[in-house]
């Protein structure tokens, strides 16, 4: 499955990390895990972080990101941010339509850098900028770890 997810700050800031080609029914897994995390934690803010720097492409059409996005219920309301991290302009401007379809406060940002101090200065009970690159970094690793150990190369 090309994506992965970890918690940064656990309970706080959720890390989900896509790479290869992503295919609609990952799309829906996704959304599936951020909506548990979201329901797990209730009433506390949780901020999401989602790493496209590794996705080859999203293999999905317009009629399958409409099937699929959404809006979040009254009871579901993600009060935190998602930020999400895309090199590339046109997934820039895809994920924007995305998330603003579910109704959630939404960056889109170029790197990690950007992403972690846009979340580190626009919300409460954060660490540092730099603290919380590093806890990035730190979840990001464990990720390829994890990937390169259920998938070792021959």
């Amino acid at each position: 499955m090309p994506y992965s997810s970890t918690w940064i700050i656990p309970d706080a800031v959720f890390y989900i990390r896509t790479y290869g080609v992503v295919e609609v029914e990952e799309l829906r897994q996704i959304i599936a895990d951020v909506d548990e995390q979201t329901n797990r934690i209730a009433n506390r803010l949780l901020h999401v972080v989602i790493d496209n720097s590794d996705m080859e492409r999203a293999n999905v059409s317009l009629a399958d990101i409409m099937e699929v996005m959404r809006p979040l219920s009254k009871d579901q309301v993600m009060t935190g941010w998602s930020v999400t991290i895309n090199p590339n302009m046109v997934q820039r401007m895809l994920a924007t339509i995305l998330v603003q379809m579910r109704g959630i406060r939404e960056r889109q940002c170029r790197s990690a850098a950007e992403a972690t101090r846009f979340l580190a200065e626009n919300s409460e009970n954060l660490p540092s900028s730099e603290e919380l690159l590093a806890l990035y970094n730190q979840a990001r690793a464990r990720l390829i770890k994890q990937i390169e150990t259920e998938n070792p190369a021959n």
